[in-house]
């Protein structure tokens, strides 16, 4: 076999696999330098790769690689290569394994599959997978080394001819669940939205309702069936991230059908099949009159305790989602309201309310009630609630049907008999002695048709010249996390009515209480009359030098960041979690959304960690906010050695810390270790619980063990999280 070393410019695509080149560097092991194998950029320190010249599948040479770890984070070999989003590779490597105690699998842009045949052993056998490439630009790719049953520590594996090659596109482009998709729909104007699995053309026709559907070459050419005139016609590029094309001069009120279709970039164009048909009306959609999403505080909401301690309101986050949820944690007696910011009922017509709502853990004593009032004055005090008519609206909505955390839509209520100003109320009454339900609320909004010159919002809202995150016309509240900044920002911004007019009174003191960091923009419409007021808070990053001082601050709404060198002692698949330590304590990273791209090794030391706190049921854990960037050195940390009365009576002291309890007896001796589950282990008369919350514990139970592991919170119970 011809071996070829190409430095990759470009992929060369072609109809037969035999005629595809080759992507991957020095796959043939026939070029080394000082030794080492030119190319290959990661050799992880638990392999050592060598030059072989008699074990050898083609040429002249191939790779040994003696795995001297059981420890799969250490026995990575990897290069980089340039692949082209959308396009799937062949990737093909032949292995010779010697013992047949160890498995070779595939890495291959941050993801590991498939195992070579390890029972094949003094024989080369041909390892293929395939690989989709979800973006254009450098990845990586390479092997890893798996310790099997009988692996003593010290195992070799030849490896020859691995190849990375582009197989021919010869299918068409495949829409995206939820495209084709009109939105943006205006009186004369929609916006058509796609995207596909690879690089694609888009070409459309919009004809009037009833249309019949054209072919796939009459969309093509801009027409509807049998040649007809289309009311518009186009085309537009579009791939695998998300496309629009706008389609304007329609007639308000009138109904279209739109017809869509795509085709890929290939030397021979793949066309889609079917014609894609979506219906349309181009109504003008009401103005949002209110929005409040709760993405990072309760926003335009007050939440105010009318009777009883079982707690309050307050703002929560999962999966990136902000909202207020109340579960009167104690069990005490509670009735706690939730109220929103009064909203100009004289200023539009047709106005709706909506809201969406959750319930679990209920009992039929718990209940959650909806209240409209359009003469509370704003004065979000027992007294003041108490001074105002409110109207209990409940049933016009369909609350969450419970056992649930899943937000229901409550539908909407039409408020358009309203006057003056409006407020909307949810009251969460729970008389104590049972175990408490939990409700939740999110995404309240109020819509309707702003009369002329009543209009008092904007259309942008800028901090230093950029929009803030998440600017919409109809949110009124917003808060802004600043870094290395000691200067009040400059806020600029845009009327939606040219001739309303705005005031700003900015933030006076970035260091003093939320009204000193907040400036206010107060809208006065045209009418001189309907106002509208839009603030920003501004939330310096603040820093602390150790994670005791981490856990030491009270206030949960702001973001904080550990100035301190900090070291991973545990990674979690789940939700992303990562476990940091210094000498001061240890803390949970919970990174759901995966902020941190970085891949980070046990025993890493990174500084500059970023985030926000969350009492997660009496445990701290911190969401990280920014991605610290690469660990440029490491650091073993010996687990702290303790009691399980010291472990159970004095959990606080070790949360989240790597510790470690000696002579424990384990009530399911004999049995498996399966993942996620509890086991009660004793020392003397002291009981505790191990928890296998890691996927990497498995086995045979032992009798009596040393356990070390993480310090978890689970169900307001202290366990022990082992490590492997």
């Amino acid at each position: 076999m011809r071996k070829i070393l190409l430095l990759l410019l470009s992929v060369i695509f072609a109809s037969t696999l035999s005629n595809a080149q080759n992507i991957a560097l020095n796959g043939d092991f026939e070029s080394w330098t000082d030794g080492a194998p030119d190319s290959w950029t990661t050799i992880e320190s638990g392999i050592t790769v060598t030059q072989e010249s008699t074990i050898v599948a083609e040429g002249t040479y191939s790779a040994s690689v003696e795995v001297t770890t059981g420890t799969q984070g250490n026995t990575d070999f990897r290069q980089n290569i340039n692949v082209i989003g959308g396009t799937t590779y062949e990737i093909s490597v032949k292995v010779y394994h010697t013992e047949g105690n160890l498995a070779v699998a595939w890495y291959f842009d941050g993801n590991y599959g498939g195992y070579s045949d390890k029972a094949i052993v003094n024989a080369w056998q041909t390892y293929v997978r395939s690989y989709t490439a979800s973006s254009t630009g450098s990845i990586e790719v390479g092997l890893r080394f798996y310790d099997q049953t009988g692996f003593d520590g010290s195992e070799i594996v030849y490896i020859d001819d691995l190849t990375v090659t582009a197989l021919a596109d010869d299918q068409a482009p495949i829409w995206d669940t939820g495209y084709p998709e009109i939105m943006n729909i205006d009186g004369t104007s929609i916006n058509i939205l796609a995207q596909l699995d690879e690089t694609s053309t888009v070409y459309y026709v919009v004809m009037a309702t009833g249309a019949t559907t054209p072919t796939v070459e009459e969309v093509k050419a801009g027409t509807g069936n049998a040649g007809a005139t289309a009311v518009a016609s186009g085309s537009f590029a579009s791939g695998t991230t998300e496309s629009t094309q706008l389609i304007d001069g329609l007639t308000e009120d009138a109904t279209y059908d739109v017809f869509v279709v795509a085709e890929d970039d290939e030397s021979t164009p793949n066309v889609q099949a079917n014609v894609a048909s979506l219906s349309v009306t181009a109504t003008t959609p009401p103005s949002i009159l209110l929005n409040e999403t709760f993405n990072t505080d309760f926003g335009t909401f007050t939440p105010v305790s009318v009777a009883g301690d079982g707690g309050t309101w307050y703002w929560e986050a999962y999966s990136g989602n902000g909202y207020i949820e109340m579960d009167a944690p104690s069990d005490e007696a509670s009735i706690d309201w939730l109220i929103s910011a009064g909203f100009n009922l004289d200023a539009a017509t047709g106005e709706k309310i909506s809201f969406k709502s959750a319930n679990n853990f209920g009992d039929a004593t718990t209940t959650l009630t909806v209240f409209l009032s359009d003469d509370f004055t704003g004065d979000y005090t027992p007294a003041g609630i108490a001074a105002a008519t409110w109207d209990d609206v409940t049933a016009s909505f369909t609350l969450s049907p419970g056992s649930s955390y899943t937000l229901f839509e409550s539908g909407e209520l039409d408020i358009s008999d309203g006057t003056g100003t409006g407020y909307i109320a949810f009251v969460y009454t729970y008389p104590g002695g049972a175990d408490a339900g939990m409700w939740e609320i999110d995404d309240v909004k109020v819509t309707g048709y702003t009369l002329q010159g009543s209009d008092a919002t904007l259309s942008n809202l800028l901090v230093d010249g950029v929009t803030v995150t998440d600017f919409d016309a109809a949110t009124l509240s917003y808060t802004v996390d600043l870094a290395n900044v000691t200067l009040v920002p400059t806020v600029t911004y845009t009327t939606t009515d040219v001739n309303a007019t705005a005031e700003v009174t900015d933030a006076n003191d970035l260091t003093g209480d939320n009204a000193a960091r907040t400036t206010t923009i107060v809208v006065t419409a045209q009418d001189n009359t309907t106002t509208g007021t839009y603030t920003i808070l501004f939330n310096p990053v603040l820093e602390v030098a150790t994670i005791a001082d981490l856990r030491a601050v009270t206030d949960l709404t702001r973001k904080y960041k550990i100035t301190g060198d900090v070291t991973i002692t545990q990674t979690d698949s789940y939700r992303n979690k990562k476990y940091i330590e210094d000498a001061t304590g240890a803390i949970e990273l919970d990174d759901d959304p995966g902020v941190i791209t970085t891949v980070y090794n046990i025993g890493d030391v990174i500084s500059g960690v970023t985030g926000t706190l969350q009492d997660y049921y009496d445990y701290l854990q911190m969401h990280p906010t920014e991605d610290p960037g690469a660990s440029d050195k490491t650091n073993t940390v010996d687990p702290q050695l303790i009691t399980i009365s010291e472990f159970n009576s004095n959990f606080e002291a070790y949360e989240a810390e790597f510790i470690k309890i000696d002579g424990l007896t384990f009530a399911d001796a004999g049995g498996t270790f399966g993942v996620g589950k509890n086991y009660v282990v004793s020392n003397g008369t002291d009981n505790s619980v191990v928890r296998t919350a890691f996927s990497t514990v498995s086995g045979t139970i032992p009798n009596m063990a040393d356990v070390q592991g993480v310090a978890l919170w689970h169900y307001s119970e202290a366990k022990i999280a082992p490590r492997n």
